[in-house]
């Protein structure tokens, strides 16, 4: 008797790793709260600078920094927390723009722009931490060089004041070109970030747990509120400050958001292994027991794999027949590695695995084990 079941790989699984020390989250709060103390104590020294706006910025830095502990912490696995972390530290030091010293006012500038694309990176790595494509990975690189290296041009041609001290040139006209082109840049790739949004949950198919749609809606007007900001900014657009103040409260929703979600029991022991598709041709409502939920795909094999893959994020995902299934998802070429187990007992009849493929299918033999009780046999798949 042979059994057997296909795996396409879409990403190694993650090492397991072990949460952070004590020491070391109480240090990063520590940090964190004197990071957000210190710019506020500058901002406030300095003439002309709004107390609504630094209170804001403080209220986007302090929550993603404990959110991002709390992540770190409950799911080390996950890179998502870190990227948390960083992403209200890099609010915090962006508030430095605001002091009347040059060297931490420079700094601040530096980073004024950074925390919109980390903001971004955040939300499309929800929630394992990873970006799942290509094309994610270089929407965020563009996003980054935007935020850095757009913003060092501008500020060598002196288009952000009289403290900046890597100013080069004093050309005002040149470097209001550059923050357009970058204000803009950084606006076209959040809505491209919404467009990954969106099609995820289309490809997900099965309705998200309250929490999780909660969040994913936060993470989606936050970059409909950052692209509408930023575009706003880029063209001198009217009540500017006021759309900046709605922005900067929207943002700081999300880690409220993603807080209520990680503390529900079912979204931080969220895994691969929790959902189970099962290819029918019978429709039949989402069933969730305990903490597994079965979802049912009536339109083929295709359909079912691109759930579970958006499922899965970077981990694997298995299929396991029946032999139709397996046919199907060999017929497609969805398969990368197929696992064999055969056992010495002889039953006469049954469906064979390899009937109706309608190609070849060239295998490489990657691994034997044998045993008394079976032979297990591992092949890549070769496209």
């Amino acid at each position: 008797m042979a059994t057997t079941y296909a795996l396409p790989a879409i990403a190694d699984q993650v090492a397991a790793r072990v949460p952070p020390r004590p020491l070391v989250l109480r240090t990063v709060a520590i940090a964190g709260l004197l990071t957000a103390a210190g710019s506020l104590a500058l901002a406030l020294t300095s003439d002309g600078v709004s107390g609504i706006q630094v209170a804001l910025l403080e209220w986007i830095s302090i929550p993603y920094i404990a959110a991002g502990l709390v992540a770190w912490w409950r799911r080390p696995d996950s890179r998502l927390g870190v990227l948390m972390i960083v992403g209200g530290f890099a609010t915090g030091i962006s508030g430095l723009a605001f002091a009347q010293f040059a060297l931490p006012h420079t700094i601040g500038v530096i980073f004024d722009v950074l925390p919109a694309v980390i903001f971004l990176h955040v939300y499309l790595a929800f929630p394992e931490g990873r970006l799942r494509s290509h094309f994610e990975r270089g929407l965020i690189a563009a996003g980054y060089a935007a935020a850095i290296g757009f913003q060092l041009v501008k500020m060598s041609l002196g288009g952000v004041g009289p403290k900046n001290l890597i100013e080069v040139s004093a050309r005002t006209a040149a470097a209001h070109t550059v923050e357009q082109v970058q204000l803009v840049s950084i606006s076209a790739l959040c809505l491209a970030g919404i467009a990954v949004l969106a099609a995820r949950r289309r490809q997900a198919g099965r309705p998200l747990r309250r929490p999780v749609a909660l969040l994913i809606d936060s993470f989606a007007l936050g970059l409909v509120m950052i692209a509408v900001l930023f575009a706003f900014g880029a063209f001198n657009g009217p009540a500017f400050q006021t759309i900046q103040r709605a922005t900067l409260i929207v943002i700081g929703i999300s880690p409220i958001a993603f807080l209520v979600g990680l503390l529900d029991a079912r979204l931080a022991r969220a895994a691969v292994g929790n959902l189970i598709v099962v290819l029918t041709h019978r429709p039949h409502d989402v069933v969730v027991k305990g903490e597994t939920t079965f979802t049912f795909v009536t339109d083929g094999i295709e359909s079912a794999i691109a759930q579970a893959r958006a499922a899965a994020g970077d981990k694997k995902v298995h299929v396991m027949g029946g032999a139709s299934v397996i046919q199907q998802a060999l017929q497609a070429g969805l398969v990368d590695s197929l696992h064999l187990h055969v056992a010495p007992v002889v039953l006469g009849a049954g469906t064979r695995l390899f009937d109706n493929l309608t190609k070849p299918i060239e295998l490489e033999r990657t691994e034997v084990v044998e045993s008394q009780f079976g032979t297990h046999l591992r092949f890549r798949v070769l496209k």
